[in-house]
C-alpha cells in the first residue's frame, strides 16, 4: 500500500514540476520558440511532405512551370530520338514481302498498309515490324481496304466482293495541323474577298443578298457594315 502511494506521489510531483516549468517560461521565450518552429517549418530547404502545403503560391507556380517545361523538353527529345530510320522500315517491308509473295503490291495496297502502320506508330508507339505488317494485312483485307490482283482469276466457290475496296485513310498529326492552318488561311482570304466585294454594292443589293443568303438584317446593321 505504501509503495503504491509513493508511486502516485512521485507522479504527482513530476506533473507539478512540469507545470511549474511551463509557468516559469516568459511570454517572450514562448514567442521565440514559436517563431523558430514556424521558421523551420516554412524553410525552403525543407522537403515538401506528401499532402503538405509548405510552399507559397508564387513558389508553387514557379515549380509547376519548371516541371512542365522539363516534361515538354523530355517529350520533344523523345519524339526527335524515337523516329525509326527509313532504312529499318524498308528492310522490314522487304522482309515481309519476301514472306508474303502473294501480296499484290500495288500503290493502292501500299498506301493502305502505310497508313495502318502510321496510325499504330502515332497512336500506340508500335514500331514497324513483321508482326505489325501481318496484323495490318489481316485487318485491312477483312475490312475491304486491299485490292486483289486483277490478273488473278477467282476460284470456283469464292464469294465475290460486295463493294469496291477503299483505301485506309489516316492523317498524321503533322498533316492535320497543316490542313487546319491551310483551311484557316483560306477562310480569312475568302472573308476579305467577300468584304471587298460587298463594299462595291449598293444598300439595296446588300439587303437582297442578306435576305437571300443570310436572312434579313436591319438597316442599321447595313449602315454599320458600310462604315
Amino acid at each position: 500500500m505504501n509503495e503504491a502511494t509513493n508511486r502516485f506521489q512521485r507522479l504527482d510531483a513530476k506533473r507539478a514540476a512540469a507545470r511549474n516549468a511551463t509557468h516559469g517560461v516568459s511570454r517572450a521565450d514562448a514567442e521565440e520558440r514559436r517563431d523558430k518552429r514556424r521558421e523551420a517549418w516554412a524553410s525552403p530547404t525543407r522537403s515538401q511532405p506528401q499532402g503538405g502545403l509548405i510552399l507559397d503560391q508564387k513558389t508553387l507556380a514557379a515549380k509547376s512551370a519548371a516541371l512542365a517545361a522539363m516534361r515538354e523538353a523530355s517529350a520533344e527529345g523523345l519524339r526527335q530520338t524515337a523516329q525509326v530510320p527509313e532504312s529499318t522500315i524498308n528492310a522490314v517491308v522487304e522482309a515481309w514481302l519476301r514472306r508474303n509473295p502473294s501480296f499484290y503490291n500495288s500503290d493502292f495496297n501500299a498506301t493502305s498498309m502505310k497508313n495502318f502502320c502510321l496510325k499504330a506508330w502515332n497512336e500506340r508507339s508500335v514500331a514497324p515490324c513483321l508482326e505489325l505488317l501481318d496484323s495490318a494485312f489481316a485487318w485491312l483485307q477483312a475490312n475491304g481496304h486491299l485490292e486483289s490482283d486483277p490478273q488473278t482469276s477467282r476460284k470456283r466457290g469464292d464469294v465475290a466482293r460486295a463493294s469496291a475496296p477503299r483505301i485506309f485513310e489516316y492523317a498524321t498529326p503533322e498533316q492535320v495541323e497543316e490542313l487546319e492552318q491551310k483551311n484557316a488561311s483560306e477562310a480569312v482570304e475568302k472573308r476579305k474577298r467577300e468584304d471587298a466585294f460587298n463594299r462595291t454594292l449598293s444598300l439595296d443589293e446588300l439587303r437582297s443578298r442578306a435576305q437571300t443568303g443570310r436572312g434579313a438584317v436591319s438597316r442599321d446593321a447595313l449602315l454599320r457594315f458600310q462604315g
